[in-house]
């Protein structure tokens, strides 16, 4: 009891409480990506994971115009593969330099 007055009498647990309370929030920034090839049609993958189609169930396929919600400040690994071609991979860090541009695989035959 004695602590809690002394803490009301100087207003310190006021102070404790706001510190708690009053995170500053930080903004998220998100990029996007065009992606396309040459040959067209192929898949394309991000760190792994396949790009969905418009279909449920289908892979995406090139020309992509938007990869949207990438983070700036993360790496992105981006596979594009077709069959009888080469797999072609690169490797962008989001940033404002990076930010709405186009990556442009040329897939070699095997």
């Amino acid at each position: 009891m004695i602590a809690l007055s002394y803490l009301a009498m100087f207003g310190l647990g006021m102070f404790a409480h706001q510190s708690l309370c009053e995170v500053p929030q930080v903004e998220t920034r998100l990029g996007v990506l065009a992606i396309h090839s040459k040959p067209e049609g192929a898949a394309v993958w991000i760190n792994g994971h396949a790009l969905e189609g418009d279909e449920p169930g289908s892979a995406a396929q090139t020309p992509i115009p938007a990869v949207t919600n990438l983070q700036y400040g993360i790496d992105y690994t981006v596979r594009i593969e077709k069959a009888g071609h080469r797999p072609w991979t690169q490797t962008v860090r989001m940033s404002a330099e990076i930010d709405g541009r186009r990556i442009e695989a040329e897939l070699e035959p095997e």
